[in-house]
């Protein structure tokens, strides 16, 4: 073994720590645990199907929403015809106010 080889090592053990038998243990029980999660938990695989759902808001609730959208200060008209500075002031508000008359997500559902 030449110096620069014996240099080497000695820096490299230096800067990287010998692990001690309770953190190998600890690393190995950790290993052991992750192998049996199920794949679902390690890596979510992306996919197009539509899954139904279910959400349950009280109608208080709604109706306090639709309170709050009516009575909404909005902005002036936005100063540019596109769309940097955002969502048209018109297509918001149609989005909001234009679902408030139309016929509801409980009425659409039944």
């Amino acid at each position: 073994m030449t110096d620069l080889e014996k240099t080497r090592r000695s820096v490299a053990s230096s800067i990287l720590p010998t692990p001690t038998r309770r953190q190998l243990l600890a690393a190995t029980a950790a290993a052991g645990v992750i192998s049996l999660l199920p794949r679902m938990l390690r890596a979510a695989v992306p996919s197009d199907t539509i899954r139904p759902f279910r959400a349950d808001i009280p109608d208080e609730q709604l109706a306090d929403l639709r309170r709050r959208i009516l009575a909404a200060r909005w902005p002036d008209k936005e100063t540019v015809a596109d769309q940097s500075q955002g969502v048209p002031l018109a297509t918001m508000r149609d989005l909001a106010i234009g679902r408030q008359t139309t016929t509801g997500a409980r009425e659409r559902r039944s």
